[in-house]
């Protein structure tokens, strides 16, 4: 009988996290999960553990430990340096004390070392010391499909508040036709399955992207009132000043600075990575729009 796989997930209560641990969990034949949270939780499998404070020895031998932790946005002592690179460095200076698994590691699509935001610095700069190890995997995600994904939420606000005001939607010049490629939650999970069974031979970093390829223009206009709505560009500049210089500080939750640099920028990549790992073509994310923004 082949044995089970002992599978630690970090940040088994975020989002993708979560979803990665139920999965996981639904295959207990093949697998023995623990998952981890900053928070104090009361559910089986599952244990409160911070991996830059506590003795990673609680975990005993590991066969592969897959890093869900991960913040779009800084909130006190919660850095990116932190929880990015900080957590990243814990796991590689631990990683023996828990029998030297292999290591797969959510990042985000676009991320780079010298990157102009500090949201994907310094996920680059977390992946390049992971990837200097043997055995070790990044997976990284464009935006990600779940029905309270940030920019559905920001895109929905917007939606709203030109419908009240009875006006069109406005939005920076260059934000309408930047293009992006979301991927299906569902997908991303199974990659990150896939590789922690079979680890790929080709692919050490793998482009978690969907089907095709949106721009914000169409998710703007898919709403139930999108034929009598329409965008209006504005100055980018005039809108520099107004989101960097007040909003952005004022309202970080509506929109921070480095999510408004993004919105301007491709976040797109070649499905071939994917494709490889899934064995067939991604899923088409413009049913998961059409529900949540046909409305």
């Amino acid at each position: 009988m082949q044995l089970k796989k002992r599978i630690v997930v970090l940040g088994a209560k975020g989002n993708i996290g979560s979803a990665v641990y139920k999965a996981l969990n639904q295959s207990s034949e093949r697998f023995d999960v623990i998952g981890t949270s900053a928070r104090i939780v009361n559910e089986k499998g599952m244990v409160c553990f911070d991996p830059l404070v506590d003795s990673w020895s609680v975990f005993g031998k590991v066969d592969a430990l897959i890093n869900c932790i991960g913040i779009i946005q800084e909130v006190g002592k919660n850095t990116f340096d932190k929880l990015h690179i900080g957590v990243t460095k814990s796991i590689l200076n631990n990683r023996q004390t828990i029998g030297n698994p292999l290591i797969i590691q959510v990042s985000a699509l676009g991320a780079d070392t010298r990157h102009a935001t500090k949201y994907l610095r310094t996920k680059g700069i977390a992946d390049e010391l992971l990837l200097q190890q043997d055995n070790t995997f990044v997976v990284r995600p464009s935006i990600v499909c779940f029905p309270n994904t940030a920019i559905l939420e920001k895109i929905k606000m917007h939606q709203n508040i030109a419908r009240k005001l009875h006006s069109p939607i406005l939005l920076p010049k260059g934000i309408k036709d930047a293009q992006i490629q979301p991927v299906m939650i569902s997908d991303l999970v199974e990659v990150i399955e896939n590789v922690a069974i079979n680890p790929p031979k080709e692919d050490r970093i793998i482009y978690a992207v969907g089907l095709e390829r949106l721009n914000y223009g169409e998710l703007f206009l898919m709403n139930a009132g999108a034929s009598k709505k329409k965008i209006v560009e504005i100055n980018q500049h005039l809108c520099d000043l107004l989101i960097k210089g007040i909003v952005a500080r004022v309202f970080p939750s509506f929109i921070n600075r480095d999510q408004y640099i993004l919105l301007f920028k491709n976040n797109i990549a070649d499905t071939q990575g994917i494709e490889r790992i899934l064995g067939r073509e991604p899923l088409s994310s413009r049913p998961f729009w059409q529900k949540n923004l046909g409305k």
